[in-house]
């Protein structure tokens, strides 16, 4: 998560309005949690990824005028419950970051970037990564919700249980964020997980493996994604899920190819659903 403009303390508490949006984001991401193992990546025509990012675009829109009714006319029938009980609240800007569609072009997941107002840096932003899952009904784009909620009605987070507010302003002051004091910090977003080391070594010409340790930190559970291409002949097995207080392997194994690899390559790794980035370099 960046900051955009200025430098904070680390310890400043993240305001109500900035929490409901992560919440807001970790609803739209549990929709790929039912659709775990729904394939990514396809290269759909310029035409699908126009519409579907039309209609992406108006979404958010919507919430940049605070037209939180409109905007639920672009979310999926069965997800309307969610997404009417999740605390909305209004945006200074958004980019789409990217698109990436099943083999079928009838599901599509998204990463956008939100510009928040956050209240402790004037008039400055922070910029809050959203995931979510796209369906194609009935001739167009629709934002589907997939509810991550425990008996109690909260949502997991990676913050622990939090309770979403029915309404569609700013968020309530009738308990869906834990107090004050008790709120994630800039501190605490930026050291959700670690990695036992970074730096990793391997002999260019011959078959190998290294891996890495990933320790979960937060009382919510943490997902691992590939971000960008790989080098060649370097392929990334990830774990599971990674449990609150849980931790995870990360192999790196490596094939020679025509040409070994030299010199150093880093490889970079998106922590779901907060979208902190880790960097692995291995040197050749």
């Amino acid at each position: 998560m960046a900051i955009v403009g200025m430098t904070i303390a680390p310890r400043a508490v993240l305001s109500r309005s900035v929490l409901a949006l992560l919440l807001f984001a970790v609803c739209a991401a549990a929709a790929e949690e039912a659709a775990a193992r729904r394939e990514y990546g396809a290269s759909a025509p310029d035409a699908v990824k126009e519409s579907l990012a039309a209609r992406v675009s108006a979404f958010y829109e919507f919430f940049q005028a605070g037209k939180f009714r409109d905007a639920e006319a672009l979310v999926t029938e069965e997800s309307r419950d969610v997404y009417y009980n999740i605390t909305k609240i209004r945006i200074f800007g958004f980019d789409i970051k990217s698109l990436e569609f099943a083999e079928d072009f009838k599901f599509a997941r998204v990463a956008v970037t939100c510009k928040m107002p956050v209240p402790m840096m004037g008039l400055k932003s922070l910029d809050v990564p959203i995931n979510s899952e796209w369906h194609w009904r009935n001739g167009d784009w629709f934002m589907h919700f997939g509810p991550r909620r425990s008996p109690d009605g909260s949502i997991q987070t990676p913050f622990g249980p939090m309770k979403g507010a029915a309404n569609t302003g700013a968020a309530s002051s009738g308990g869906p964020f834990p107090p004050a004091g008790a709120r994630p910090t800039l501190d605490s977003l930026a050291n959700m997980f670690r990695a036992d080391r970074t730096q990793l070594r391997m002999s260019g010409s011959e078959p190998g493996e290294q891996s890495i340790s990933i320790e979960n930190r937060v009382a919510g559970p943490l997902d691992l994604k590939v971000r960008g291409s790989l080098p060649p002949g370097v392929r990334v097995v990830l774990p599971e899920r990674i449990a609150a207080g849980g931790s995870g392997k990360v192999r790196f194994v490596y094939t020679p190819g025509e040409e070994p690899l030299q010199g150093r390559h880093t490889v970079e790794l998106t922590v779901r659903p907060i979208e902190q980035v880790l960097k692995v370099s291995i040197d050749f």
